[in-house]
C-alpha cells in the first residue's frame, strides 16, 4: 500500500484507494488491523472499501459530542473522521468495548 502524506508533523499513515474517498490509517490503526487474523483484516477493509465508495458512508454512525463516526462489522468497530469530502481518516480498529476509550 503506497505512503500517504502526513497530515500532522506527527505520526505515519498508509492510505487506500477506495475510488470514491482516499481512506488514510494512523499508525495505532494499522497497527491494529495488523495484529488482526488475516479473515477478519479482509472483513474490515472491504466494509470500509463499501462505506467509504458511498456517498452516504453507509452502515456509519456519527458519535455523540464527538466529531468522530464508528463504523460496525460484527464485534468489531471502526472510529473515523471525514476529513474533507475526498478523504477519510481511521482513527482506530478494535473491539466494541475498548474502541470508544481514549
Amino acid at each position: 500500500m503506497a505512503k500517504a502524506p502526513d497530515w500532522r508533523s506527527s505520526g505515519g499513515y498508509f492510505a487506500v484507494d477506495t475510488g470514491r474517498r482516499s481512506t488514510y490509517f494512523t499508525a495505532r490503526a494499522e497497527s491494529a488491523l495488523a495484529r488482526l487474523p488475516r479473515v477478519e483484516q479482509r472483513r474490515i477493509l472491504a466494509a470500509i472499501a463499501r462505506m467509504a465508495a458511498d456517498d452516504s458512508l453507509h452502515g456509519s454512525k456519527p458519535l455523540a459530542g464527538r466529531r468522530e463516526h464508528s463504523l460496525r462489522i460484527g464485534p468489531w468497530r471502526v472510529l473515523f473522521a471525514v476529513r474533507d469530502s475526498d478523504s477519510i481518516q481511521i482513527i482506530k480498529i478494535g473491539p466494541r468495548g475498548d474502541v470508544y476509550r481514549h
